[in-house]
């Protein structure tokens, strides 16, 4: 999930009281705001105004015990960027006091195109100030270039409401809005990857021209590419490889087990028996239960194509995933049904 959010989402409008599970997404609206939180409950909630001088802003929070709060804007002319800087912002709540953001506390993004503003004058006090106001001025100094633009708050208060939410912070110390005298959740075990520097050194060149997942782009990677501990030896990454489609990403997995890290197959059904495959398609993966699903889509309607479902298990030898469910429907033209319905490859069905 990039700062600069892919159009299209589905959007929900409210998330439930009940346990948070970081199997797939959450997405929120409110308002001005749209509020997109990763698998590893990483969340950002950001703001288009077309036409603008800075067109986006997004703030954003990962998960854990009392992460900071970091916020980017985007300029309208990006062709203009002095990369180099110096660069220097000024924000201010409704009028108020102004809050003053300079080196090291703000650089320019060359993979996102943006000013990114973070450190610690991005307070709980002035999260505050922004969740109880009506309008956030921001102007950025770029070398000898100023730019600025006020941006609606409305839907702000919602929105880090929901954030908590997600992130399992309600009355918690380190909460953005439901803010009480209880700790710090932990830690979870999942994590996410946004750039290829994050990468293990070990699988870095498989991510280059000539490599297995030669064609990847780099902005994918971000809410897509995640990191599960399983345990203190064994570490499983699930990453966007290659080029993705128009309605289907290719992901492969790797784990690194007590320090041998390598691609990871998956166990397949095929017409003339069981097989195994190092790719996926538009996968979810849920850490606490160990479920892995993919679904490729034979067309944008979703009414053809594989479904496919493993379990994380362990073996004398260590961690495998064992396929559970193998679903196919041809593009023939046929009535529409429900993919749970398709014809199962796996398991046997009687009959068969």
């Amino acid at each position: 999930m990039t700062f600069r959010m892919i159009a299209g989402l589905a959007l929900l409008t409210a998330v439930s009281a009940g346990a948070v599970h970081a199997a797939e997404p959450r997405f929120g609206e409110f308002g001005d705001w749209r509020v997109n939180c990763s698998q590893a409950l990483n969340c950002v909630m950001e703001q288009f105004v077309s036409g603008a001088p800075l067109d986006q802003i997004a703030l954003r929070r990962d998960a854990g015990p009392e992460t900071a709060v970091t916020i980017a804007v985007w300029p309208d002319v990006r062709d203009e960027r002095q990369a180099d800087g110096p660069w220097r912002a000024v924000m201010t709540v409704d009028g108020g006091r102004a809050i003053e953001i300079a080196a090291p506390d703000i650089y320019f993004d060359a993979v996102d195109q943006a000013f990114v503003l973070s450190g610690p004058a991005i307070d709980s006090a002035f999260i505050d100030e922004v969740r109880n106001g009506e309008t956030l001025r921001i102007e950025v100094q770029d070398g000898d270039l100023k730019t600025a633009h006020d941006f609606s708050l409305r839907g702000v208060a919602a929105s880090l409401l929901f954030i908590d939410e997600v992130q399992g912070r309600i009355d918690r110390v380190d909460a953005l809005s439901a803010r009480g005298d209880l700790p710090p959740a932990d830690a979870i075990a999942l994590k996410d990857i946004r750039r290829f520097s994050d990468l293990p050194e070990a699988i870095r060149d498989d991510f280059g021209d000539t490599g297995r997942c030669a064609g990847t782009d780099e902005s994918s990677l971000d809410g897509d590419a995640i990191v599960h501990a399983i345990s203190a030896n064994e570490t499983l990454y699930l990453l966007p490889c290659g080029m993705s489609g128009a309605y289907n990403m290719p992901y492969a997995l790797y784990l690194d087990s007590f320090g041998n890290l390598g691609p990871m197959p998956l166990p397949v059904m095929l017409d003339k028996g069981p097989s195994t495959s190092f790719f996926l398609y538009n996968a979810g993966y849920n850490f606490e239960t160990g479920v892995l699903d993919a679904f490729f889509k034979g067309r944008g309607l979703g009414d053809c194509g594989q479904l496919q479902s493993w379990v994380l298990t362990r073996s004398v030898s260590g961690s495998v995933f064992v396929l559970t469910e193998e679903r196919v429907q041809d593009c023939d033209g046929s009535e529409p049904v429900a993919p749970e319905n398709w014809p199962a490859l796996w398991p046997v069905q009687q009959g068969q």
